[in-house]
């Protein structure tokens, strides 16, 4: 991976924006000082440090843009995930076509390249902006491994959300008062919907570092939402939505909030198989 200093994967000008006074530079203490609320995203991903670069042009709106290094691939791909609402691949490895913005990942990156308002012409910019920040970057990383092990059968696929820290335990639903299944920076995790035209269920899946560290956590996430383990691990919660889980060496799955107990099972059975 031949990584660039951050001001090198951006230009000077475009289409006659130019750059606009000094860039602005954050890490890890002083992310809160520009993003307060947001920063939780970027630190629990391993966040290095934030370029942020405005462009000027008489008559036009500013045009902001920030790279974020996430030191290594999988982190840039995780906090891309957060902002996925559906599947693009026009930039990066990954993107996010909205009114005024693209965001997008690729390599260790995460690039953001924003306007407040949008015309045609800034419309242009941005996305002439962020072809060239996305040629800039020398390579491209590879996805997180245990995000291949999802079933594609019945998969939503802009739901797919990767993360190795316990606070997304609850991105979908409020499911976890602990971090029962101990997620840490070694662990591997991934959510996805999955649905039909009648049915839908939430799957987690989390690769933990060896076998030991799975059986723990496993344990710890049994004994809390299967107490009475005898009956089997799958039951009804109290919505009356049906729960299992399972653990096969170092890989933890469980399905939630699913409606019956054969869409319960099978989708278990499909991580399996792959």
């Amino acid at each position: 991976m031949n990584s660039k200093s951050l001001t090198e994967l951006l230009p000077t000008e475009h289409s006659g924006w130019k750059t606009a006074n000094k860039d602005n530079f954050y890490d890890n203490e002083s992310l809160y000082n520009y993003i307060d609320g947001g920063a939780e995203l970027y630190l629990s991903y391993g966040f290095n440090k934030v370029i942020s670069r405005n462009y000027i042009k008489p008559g036009q709106p500013e045009i902001r843009v920030d790279i974020f290094d996430m030191i290594k691939p999988r982190n840039a791909y995780g906090v891309y995930t957060h902002s996925r609402e559906k599947i693009e691949n026009n930039f990066g490895q990954g993107s996010q076509t909205l009114i005024g913005a693209v965001l997008f990942w690729k390599d260790m990156y995460y690039v953001s390249v924003i306007s407040q308002s949008e015309t045609d012409e800034v419309t242009k910019a941005i996305h002439g902006i962020a072809k060239i920040i996305d040629s800039s970057i020398p390579g491209e990383g590879k996805i997180p491994g245990v995000v291949k092990l999802l079933p594609e059968d019945n998969l939503v696929a802009e739901s797919v959300t990767y993360f190795h820290h316990p606070v997304w335990l609850n991105y979908f639903a409020w499911l976890f008062e602990d971090n029962y299944l101990n997620i840490t920076k070694e662990t591997r995790s991934v959510w996805a919907k999955y649905e039909t035209t009648r049915k839908r269920a939430m799957l987690l899946l989390v690769q933990y570092p060896d076998e030991h560290t799975a059986r723990l956590g496993f344990n710890s996430f049994t004994k809390y939402f299967f107490p009475n383990p005898e009956n089997g691990l799958i039951t009804k919660d109290i919505n009356g939505r049906w729960l299992s889980s399972r653990l096969s060496g170092k890989l933890f799955t469980a399905v939630f909030d699913a409606p019956d107990k054969d869409f319960t099972i099978t989708l278990l059975d499909k991580i399996y198989n792959i």
